[in-house]
């Protein structure tokens, strides 16, 4: 065989092609049988749909191949009644074969091909966390060992097959294999028929071990913003926490005055009277926040009478001004002088009322 020119193979009647290497140009050329899915050579018949009974010379499976074929770790209930689900609509006719393609089309559902899938958590179930919490993102290994598993689960006897899934082929029709369209698959035993292949790799990813620049960046990018999901998703309580106690420490900003004059009181540092007098000013200074946005901030010159009425007299130049509720906040200004000027304090109920006018005139009622 010269340099450059492929060498040739032929699959056996099973589709099976041993293959220790791959020779230094990288490519084969696959001579097989017409095959039943584009991307493997298998020759038979295709597999039922529906249960097969049993004929002369049909295969079948001894004691020894359904337990290793049936084989299977401890599984979670989760993953058990996602199998059970998957099949719940499934016909009692329907062979082993067909509800293995419902449990390979249930796994592609929101599945990702990438070859930077997350690890496994030491001490996890690898097909568990990779349906759950791996949000399916993964390599042909990874969807072909979740088929099996969920078969073996509802004592559908599967193994794992790996070759090669051929993405090009020349003109006499033979596949040009490489080593990046190395892919594994699932095949599943159809009683009294045989074994028949079900992949559960989404179907425009098989055999693509080798992205271009852009798959390859794209790929990058999501296993980063995965990483970062999978890492805010287990430290939710963390986040949270986190959260909440931004929520409340920008409440007790905004309400530092008040809360400071609740403890003041509390801890006997003022009066009744100085304590109402101070609740008055933290209502007209929360009100004033929007009119300064509406109008214009206080002079330090002004006093709240003039400020108001320079107010009053730009609404009609001044659109936005009309948005305030002026007849509420002038109300405030009353007991904002009278708490500020006074000699007697005003009564603790005024307290009340004032916080209610401010609450008006932050929400633009009038």
């Amino acid at each position: 065989m010269g340099p450059g020119r492929p060498n040739e193979l032929r699959t056996s009647r099973d589709g099976a092609v041993d293959i220790g290497f791959v020779p230094q140009y990288q490519v084969l050329a696959a001579l097989s049988y017409v095959p039943e899915i584009a991307e493997y050579g298998l020759n038979s018949s295709s597999a039922p749909l529906k249960n097969v009974g049993p004929q002369s010379g049909s295969p079948q499976l001894t004691p020894s191949e359904r337990e290793t074929f049936l084989n299977r770790p401890a599984l979670s209930s989760r993953l058990q009644r996602f199998a059970r689900q998957t099949l719940a609509k499934a016909p009692a006719e329907e062979s082993n074969y067909g509800r293995a393609r419902r449990l390979a089309l249930a796994i592609q559902n929101g599945a990702t091909y990438t070859l930077r899938p997350p690890s496994t958590p030491a001490g996890r179930e690898a097909t568990d966390f990779f349906l759950f919490d791996g949000n399916r993102r993964g390599y042909c290994t990874h969807f072909a060992s979740a088929l099996a598993v969920l078969c073996r689960s509802q004592n559908i006897p599967a193994r794992i097959v790996s070759g090669f899934a051929a993405q090009e082929y020349n003109s006499e029709g033979a596949a040009q294999l490489r080593e990046a369209n190395a892919h594994a698959w699932t095949e599943v035993w159809v009683e009294n028929w045989g074994w028949a292949p079900v992949d559960a790799t989404p179907s425009a990813d098989r055999g693509d071990n080798a992205p271009n620049i852009f798959a390859y960046w794209g790929d990058w990018i999501g296993f980063a913003f995965n990483q970062v999901e999978m890492w805010s998703r287990s430290r939710l309580w963390l986040l949270g926490g986190v959260f909440g106690a931004s929520i409340v420490g920008a409440y007790v900003f905004r309400r530092r005055a008040r809360i400071f004059a609740w403890w003041g009181r509390k801890r006997g540092r003022w009066s009744s009277d100085e304590w109402t007098r101070r609740e008055i000013m933290v209502a007209y200074d929360m009100a004033s926040v929007r009119l300064a946005r509406l109008f214009r901030p206080r002079e330090a010159f002004e006093t709240p009478d003039e400020w108001l009425a320079a107010a009053r007299e730009s609404a009609l130049e001044a659109p936005r001004a009309r948005l305030f509720a002026r007849h509420e906040f002038e109300l405030l200004t009353q007991y904002y002088l009278r708490a500020l000027y006074a000699p007697q304090a005003p009564e603790e109920s005024s307290v009340s009322t004032a916080r209610d006018l401010a609450r008006q005139v932050r929400r633009n009622k009038r």
